[in-house]
């Protein structure tokens, strides 16, 4: 269902306020639409140990210059739209979702964090996949994407968001299993972005029907939903508890994926993470043999689940992500999906744009 976006105010959050995340999230529904979603990101990154420092405002700057910049771009680029609309579903509205992707990419020079790239790869070529660990904030965060250009599912899209957000366009962020992508809503067309998917300077711009997305997960509210901002909050407080439970800090990561729960309490793989952080906790808690102890509670689910479903519970596996992308095999794009990469960032459209330093 189409949302209506409600422009971000600076005066709804002052920078330099430094809420915690649990004031942001006292905040009104309508009153947290209105925080900069830069700002919501980097809140949850600036209370992890050593980043308490994190000037919000030396980002925002940034991303609002990007964010003019890549204005600038869009009025000069649009005669090339003109001239092969076909290119473009012959639509000036993609057109423009076309040229942030392809701004963020040629231009910022973003790219997708080349050390996970490489350990997705080497996985792919074993044909195995034992997940990636992370172990800072910096991992996943959008400081660390704006200064270092490089990034992950969970902070590229969140980086196009916070431009297309200053350009007044209807994008919201959207998951697809373990996946995050943007998604343009303006109650008349929508558009699914993938700015992660960068070859050739290009994305994917996939079709609903091209998603193989379980039916479940739709009618349980967990995937292929516009995300809100109190949502969006509850999903950079869980990569955050991620980080926490790599790095071996239960406690907090307990902390956060109870809180992400509160504020994203219908995705799937949030309930799943954080069961496994709980499990982890009762273990340090209960004496084996113990009622209680999660060895004896998981033995009763297994027997459950196998006289429920009639079926030895190793019947019933979990789809295997695709190294290569870091998107599970349930969650590929079709071969009819095109990806879009035509030189739009060239010659005189180019030079009105400054360099990154």
């Amino acid at each position: 269902m189409h949302q209506r976006i409600t422009k971000a105010d600076p005066h709804i959050v002052n920078p330099n306020d430094k809420l915690t995340v649990r004031e942001l999230a006292a905040l009104s529904d309508e009153s947290l639409a209105q925080v900069d979603v830069l700002y919501l990101n980097l809140a949850v990154a600036r209370e992890f140990p050593g980043v308490e420092q994190l000037n919000i405002q030396h980002y925002q700057r940034i991303v609002d210059e990007w964010s003019g910049q890549a204005a600038g771009m869009l009025a000069k680029a649009e005669p090339e739209f003109h001239k092969s609309p076909q290119l473009w579903q012959d639509d000036i509205r993609f057109f423009r979702l076309a040229c942030i992707a392809q701004f963020m990419r040629r231009v910022l020079r973003i790219r997708y964090n080349q050390e996970y790239e490489r350990s997705f790869r080497e996985a792919e070529s074993q044909s195995v996949y034992s997940g990636i660990r992370y172990s800072h904030v910096h991992d996943q965060f959008l400081h660390a994407l704006i200064d270092l250009r490089q990034g992950t599912c969970a902070s590229i899209p969140v980086l196009y968001l916070a431009i297309a957000r200053r350009l007044d366009l209807p994008v919201y962020l959207t998951q697809i299993d373990s996946h995050l992508m943007c998604r343009f809503e303006d109650g008349q067309v929508t558009y699914n972005i993938d700015v992660t998917d960068m070859k050739d300077g290009g994305f994917s711009a996939p079709a609903d029907d091209d998603l193989l997305i379980s039916k479940r997960a739709i009618r349980f509210g967990s995937d292929f939903k516009t995300l809100t901002a109190r949502e969006m909050l509850g999903y950079f407080l869980s990569q955050r508890g991620r980080i926490f439970r790599d790095i071996g800090q239960l406690d907090r990561a307990d902390s956060d994926y109870c809180l992400a729960r509160w504020l994203l309490p219908r995705h799937r793989y949030t309930i799943v993470d954080g069961i496994g952080i709980a499990f982890q906790q009762a273990e340090a808690a209960f004496d084996p043999g113990e009622r209680f102890d999660p060895l004896l509670m998981a033995r009763a689910l297994v027997h459950r689940y196998e006289e429920q479903r009639n079926l030895p519970l190793s019947q019933f596996a979990t789809p295997h992500p695709n190294p290569a992308s870091g998107r599970p095999q349930s969650v590929h794009y079709s071969s009819i999906t095109p990806t879009y990469s035509p030189m739009l960032i060239q010659g005189e459209t180019r030079s009105c744009l400054s360099q990154p330093k």
